[in-house]
């Protein structure tokens, strides 16, 4: 936690210089606030917290702080001209949920902060974790690169419209980051080798159910879904928005296998996918965006994450997990297939409507394949009762 903070207030200049370097106007300003949001960054133990196995204090943290920003931004938010005001909406959420993990990591007999020993105890973890640290700041460039080309190369609409297309699937992969941390703890534990390959077998399944009609249905509906919330006049964002829920699938299985990888203590095995990702996504952005602007910032998202996801699953039998066949892809599969089918002939005029239809095709032919009985088991299964949850 000392490390983590002094890692905080350290960057914390730089961000600042490099927000007032680049972004002179009101952006430079808003960024160089936002920087100041990781101090309660820093102190927030959830990490501590999932690595005892202790989820839920993590999900109540999580759910007060994101409370506490809503409040403080209606609070303070009022126009435009109170856009200053978002960071520290920011910060008070943070902080609200750095401030309940630090009271529960207390009464479970949680140290001082900082103390001497601090240093010559933690830096045994960050080098341990250095690999994980340079995966995470390549993920980072990965997620931000496309904006900052179609910054450059198409101007500030472009950003817009592509921005309206992420927010709708950023959502969807933020659930599949969770389920990874909720998977760290549960393949930390099942290190024999018959019940590590069952777990994995069971999240396999479960992302497999979950993950493939997302991507199918969400192909068949961008469309409706862009104009139900954004409105007819970003249209143009929804060829993008196909492209990009196409990569869901593919990340939410490269979730899973990092999720064994890091557990299995093959963090350098997480550290080349992401090379590879990183080299793959600036490469591509660079040759796509100049030309096809926003259509090719979401093709080179789908090519980087097909590389990253393909290089994770080769790399995982390093780490005792075997990938299964098509068993648990076959039926999902050819169930998303018949729902997409189904909505492109029929699709009820309210995407709410549109949605639950899919839903209900998907359900139902996954039934009649037989796919929800692996499912249930899944589910059913001695670790994955608690990766459902």
């Amino acid at each position: 936690m000392a490390i983590r903070l002094a890692v905080a207030l350290a960057i914390i200049p730089l961000i600042s210089g490099l927000a007032w370097l680049a972004f002179p106007g009101l952006e430079g300003q808003v960024l160089a606030l936002f920087g100041v949001t990781l101090i309660p960054i820093s102190l927030n133990s959830r990490w501590i917290h999932l690595g005892l196995g202790q989820g839920a204090s993590p999900a109540v943290a999580r759910i007060v702080g994101e409370l506490a920003m809503v409040a403080a931004v209606l609070a303070l938010v009022q126009g435009p001209e109170d856009l200053l005001r978002v960071p520290v909406a920011h910060f008070a959420g943070e902080l609200a949920a750095a401030g309940l993990l630090a009271f529960g990591l207390a009464r479970i007999g949680g140290g001082p902060l900082m103390r001497p020993s601090s240093w010559r105890l933690g830096l045994p973890v960050l080098r341990q974790a250095a690999p994980l640290a340079v995966h995470a700041i390549l993920g980072l460039v990965m997620f931000n690169a496309d904006f900052f080309f179609l910054r450059g190369f198409h101007g500030q609409a472009a950003v817009g419209y592509y921005a309206a297309a992420y927010s709708l699937v950023g959502f969807v992969l933020n659930l599949g980051v969770i389920y990874y941390q909720s998977l760290l703890p549960v393949f930390a534990v099942d290190r024999s080798a018959e019940r590590l390959q069952r777990a994995f077998r069971d999240a396999l399944v479960v992302v497999a159910a979950i993950g493939v009609p997302i991507g199918f249905g969400g192909v068949a509906l961008a469309t409706p879904i862009i104009e139900r919330f954004f409105g007819a006049e970003f249209g143009a964002a929804a060829l993008p928005l196909a492209v990009l829920i196409a990569s869901i699938p593919l990340a939410v299985v490269r979730n899973v296998t990092q999720a064994a990888q890091v557990a299995g203590r093959g963090e350098d095995l997480v550290l080349r996918s992401s090379l590879a990702g990183a080299i793959c996504c600036l490469s591509l952005n660079a040759l796509l965006i100049p030309r096809f602007g926003i259509l090719g910032a979401a093709v080179a998202t789908l090519g980087t994450e097909a590389i990253r996801t393909a290089i994770s699953i080769w790399l995982t039998p390093r780490v005792d997990c075997r990938i299964p066949g098509i068993g648990p892809w076959l039926r999902p599969l050819i169930a998303a297939a018949v729902m997409a089918v189904a909505l492109t002939w029929y699709q009820p005029a309210r995407v709410e409507l549109a949605v639950l239809a899919g839903v209900s095709y998907y359900a139902l032919c996954l039934w009649v394949l037989g796919g929800t009985r692996p499912l249930a088991s899944a589910i059913r299964g001695s670790r994955s009762t608690e990766l459902a949850r």
